[in-house]
């Protein structure tokens, strides 16, 4: 369990650098490989994680009620969609690249699988606990 929230904490801090990355990219107007869903991709990692740190902050707060705990966790469905689709655009197109790219696509797909697989084991945490 340790090890799957210190790898969704990287994954988070990634997805913060790639999505600076990813503007400064689009201001200077450079092209990137599936730059919209990747950043797409990126978003959804950080507010997942965001989203879960709010989630936590007011549960040990005891600030929150049932239904605003439900409605949030109805919101990481959605947000761990996003990695999947995303992973499966990056192995469509991964043929027609170059190494570099392909590389820096799979690890941004790598930390989005991971945040999808600490969405489902939480929920699933959650609930049979």
């Amino acid at each position: 369990m340790l090890l799957s929230l210190l790898l969704y904490v990287v994954s988070f801090f990634y997805a913060l650098v790639m999505l600076i990355v990813s503007l400064v990219r689009r201001i200077r107007k450079k092209s990137q490989p599936l730059g919209g869903l990747r950043a797409l991709c990126n978003g959804a990692v950080a507010l997942s994680f965001l989203s879960l740190a709010a989630l936590v902050v007011t549960l040990l707060c005891y600030i929150s009620t049932k239904a605003q705990v439900m409605a949030q966790s109805a919101l990481f469905l959605p947000l761990a969609v996003v990695p999947v689709i995303f992973a499966l655009a990056v192995l469509l197109k991964a043929g027609r690249l170059d190494k570099k790219a392909r590389r820096g696509l799979s690890v941004n797909a790598l930390m989005g699988l991971v945040m999808t697989f600490n969405v489902i084991y939480w929920q699933m945490y959650m609930f049979w606990a």
